[in-house]
């Protein structure tokens, strides 16, 4: 039985809706802590202040003999500033407001020529504006 994907896409703050072709995405969700040291007392006390943006990092490729120009396109909606929305394959998750916090790509130019590698890491925003 073949197993069925669910497809990943991003919509740019400017509005341009593209399917990402994910070998892996991610989710990561950090406790928001606030540390107080006392002077004269070994130890550190640790307030629960929340929970921190939901974090998603994502593997991406490309190949083909256009990946070149759907990368100049990828690198143009990655630089966007404002918020996107991702739409993440797990239902449980679905849309959410997110900005693009880091991107990293690298290419096999001369060993896999026609591919390239993105990671791109999205931060989950509570606001949509």
């Amino acid at each position: 039985m073949a197993v069925k994907f669910r497809k990943l896409f991003y919509k740019s703050p400017s509005g341009y809706e593209t399917e990402l072709q994910f070998r892996e995405i991610r989710d990561t969700v950090r406790t928001r802590l606030g540390k107080f040291d006392f002077v004269g007392l070994d130890g550190s006390y640790f307030q629960h202040n929340g929970i921190d943006a939901q974090e998603f990092p994502c593997e991406l490729t490309l190949s083909g003999p256009d990946y070149q120009e759907r990368l100049g396109y990828m690198r143009e909606i990655f630089r966007e500033k404002g918020i996107g929305t991702l739409y993440h394959p797990d239902p449980t998750i679905g849309a959410i407001y997110v900005v693009v916090d880091s991107v990293d790509v690298s290419q096999g130019v001369v060993t896999d020529a026609g591919y390239a590698k993105i990671s791109v890491t999205f931060r989950e925003s509570i606001f949509s504006t």
